[in-house]
């Protein structure tokens, strides 16, 4: 189990990879609604609520990225536990 600890499991890499996309990805979106919003004209405060809402909605994927780290250090703290 020390091992297994040590080293990444498959779906961690795949989600290392995936935020390493995501991230980068969801900020530039947010950013751009943000400066669409204030170059139509609109008022500062409706373009931080679209902005906002960008990152909110966004949300919910990195929960998902997040899960396989979730479960090994779940899996971590069971082992310290039983021992």
């Amino acid at each position: 189990m020390t091992e297994a600890q040590a080293g990444k499991a498959k779906a961690q890499r795949l989600a290392d990879r995936a935020a390493g996309v995501f991230v980068p990805v969801v900020l530039t979106l947010a950013a751009t609604v943000l400066g669409f919003w204030l170059g139509a004209g609109a008022e500062p405060q409706a373009a931080i609520t679209a902005c906002v809402a960008v990152l909110v909605v966004a949300c919910p994927c990195a929960l998902g990225l997040a899960t396989p780290t979730a479960l090994m250090a779940a899996t971590g703290r069971g082992l310290n536990w039983a021992f």
